[in-house]
């Protein structure tokens, strides 16, 4: 199996969806955040989540190329939101330069996405996204991804430095 790496914009939904792939068998996630490209290929682990990656919009025109034939090697899977519910999100946290930066890299590099996923359709109908990852790429399921978050282990988690609001709510749940 090949190793899988999340990518999209800040704020689009890539935490959950890396947390959700914790529910299929047999993978060794990286649920301390997020991990650079290079650290990941190298690493133990099957599943990671995108820093200052392609696809991020925070990328330097150096890295570029590195990645592009690193990426090759990598499933990657990539989280895009609304435009304006990303803007939104945590007091503006992504400005509108960065969330197009990300449009223009899926534009030039799309090709190297092997499943995109939309996080609208992930909010109405998880189980369904999940599937189709499953049978995408040969996983297995063990918990479905609407029991979000009670198959998630918090005490693996990276302690968030940054004013976000990352705590676990079932998939769709509003904001307290």
């Amino acid at each position: 199996m090949k190793k899988i790496y999340i990518t999209g914009c800040a704020k689009s939904g890539t935490t959950l969806v890396r947390r959700l792939f914790n529910a299929f068998e047999d993978l060794k996630v990286y649920n301390y955040g997020e991990i650079i490209p290079m650290d990941f290929i190298k690493s133990d682990y099957d599943v990671g989540k995108r820093f200052s990656s392609i696809f991020s919009g925070k990328v330097n025109d150096s890295l570029v190329q590195q990645q592009l034939s690193m990426f090759k090697d990598i499933t990657i899977i990539d989280v895009l939101r609304n435009k304006e519910d990303v803007l939104k999100s945590d007091n503006g946290y992504v400005s509108e330069n960065r969330y197009n930066t990300c449009l223009k890299q899926r534009e030039q590099y799309g090709h190297l996405i092997d499943y995109t996923i939309i996080y609208e359709n992930l909010l109405s109908d998880p189980d369904q996204i999940q599937k189709e990852i499953s049978e995408l790429l040969g996983l297995k399921t063990e918990h479905k991804w609407s029991d979000y978050p009670k198959f998630i282990d918090i005490t693996q988690e990276k302690p968030i430095t940054h004013k976000g609001i990352y705590k676990l709510r079932p998939i769709g749940a509003p904001k307290n």
